[in-house]
C-alpha cells in the first residue's frame, strides 16, 4: 500500500484514465515485495541487536559480580595475613624478650 500510494502520485506509471499500466503494477509488485524483505531483514537485526545486548548486559552483571568476590577475597587475605604478621611479631618479641635473653 505504501509503494502504491508514492507511485500513484507519478504520472509516468499511469496509462491514460485507466489506472497503473501493467509495467507500473509489476514494478508495484516488486517493490513491495523487496520492501516486505527490508522489513523481515531490519526485523531480524533488531533482533539480533537485542538479544547481544541482553548478552552484554548479562556478561557485565557476572563481571561485576566476579569483580566484587575478588575485592572480597582480596581483603579477606589481607586481613588474615595482617593477623599473622601481629601474631609472628608476638612471637618475635616473645623470643627477643623472654627466651633469647636467658
Amino acid at each position: 500500500q505504501t509503494v502504491a500510494k508514492m507511485v500513484e502520485r507519478m504520472p509516468a506509471f499511469q496509462t491514460d484514465n485507466v489506472g497503473f499500466s501493467k509495467e507500473a503494477l509489476d514494478m508495484i509488485e516488486t517493490l513491495e515485495r523487496k520492501l516486505s524483505e527490508r522489513e523481515y531483514q531490519t526485523l531480524k537485526v533488531t533482533q539480533d541487536l537485542e538479544s547481544a545486548q541482553a548478552a552484554v548486559t548479562e556478561r557485565n552483571e557476572r563481571i561485576h559480580d566476579l569483580c566484587l568476590q575478588w575485592e572480597k577475597s582480596t581483603q579477606l587475605l589481607k586481613e588474615a595475613r595482617e593477623r599473622d604478621l601481629a601474631e609472628l611479631h608476638k612471637q618475635l618479641r616473645h623470643l627477643e624478650e623472654e627466651v633469647i635473653p636467658t
